[in-house]
């Protein structure tokens, strides 16, 4: 065989390679899908907070409300999170479910509680706007000057006691 057969014999052989690998290309780009069985799982429920009985602070020697917002008392809520996750509370979810005195004759003569809008503190001290409470953990939450008597109480109040309850909302993170 000449030069030129051999180099014809050689492209020939060259191209059926190129067909042969260009075939296995395109078959390569075929796809399949196979669809697992069904997956179950469920959401978690949040558990309520457990909160104790808040209790009445009265600023400094004081043990008592005295007309006006400059007599205002801290109302201290201890709160226990028995979820698997961190929750926060922040100062708008607790809010005041009732705040009465105990004799309703007393209620109306005393005018009206002066309810705050209040920042968020745990028993340190320090003021926050929520508070993050971990899994399994008990805080201490204060409201600063959370209660007041109205300036205009009158003198039938005088050592009337009163009650309140409060609702604590909170969110998960």
């Amino acid at each position: 065989m000449g030069s030129t057969d051999k180099r014809m014999v050689l492209v020939a052989a060259g191209l059926a390679v190129s067909a042969v690998l260009t075939g296995g290309i395109a078959y390569a780009a075929f796809n399949t899908t196979v669809s697992s069985g069904s997956i179950t799982g469920s959401a978690q429920s949040l558990r309520p907070l457990e909160v104790g009985t808040p209790a009445t602070d009265y600023a400094g020697e004081e043990t008592g409300l005295w007309p006006g917002d400059k007599h205002a008392a801290d109302i201290v809520i201890p709160v226990r999170n028995d979820n698997e996750i961190a929750v926060q509370v922040s100062n708008n979810s607790i809010t005041n479910a009732e705040l009465r005195f105990a004799d309703d004759g007393v209620q109306d003569a005393c005018g009206r509680f002066l309810i705050a809008d209040v920042p968020v503190s745990i028993t340190d001290g320090a003021e926050f706007d929520s508070v993050v409470i971990p899994a399994g953990a008990d805080r201490t939450i204060r409201l600063i000057g959370a209660v007041a008597l109205s300036g205009d109480a009158g003198d039938r109040c005088q050592g009337a006691p009163f009650t309140s309850s409060w609702k604590v909302k909170a969110t998960t993170l």
